[in-house]
């Protein structure tokens, strides 16, 4: 289970850390998934949720050097109508 830090800025809603694989969670607001960046160290993580400006850090720090993971949303429905 996680431990979300609630932010609540323009962009971000909320964040979390899992140590044990080195991932940082996002919840940007209007989005409908968490999206993961893996390699962050723990450090990382919490520069980031205890920046006084969560938004520019993210822009300045967290986009350019963390490796976003990609994430396919797309719902497929297989059906066999014979």
């Amino acid at each position: 289970m996680l431990d979300w830090v609630y932010v609540h800025t323009s962009k971000i809603k909320k964040m979390a850390y899992n140590a044990e694989i080195e991932t940082m969670y996002i919840d940007f607001i209007g989005s409908t998934v968490d999206t993961p960046y893996k390699n962050v160290s723990e450090k990382t993580f919490n520069e980031f949720s205890q920046a006084n400006d969560v938004d520019e850090h993210y822009e300045m720090h967290i986009k350019s050097s963390c490796q976003k993971v990609e994430i396919s949303t797309e719902n497929i429905i297989s059906c066999d109508l014979k």
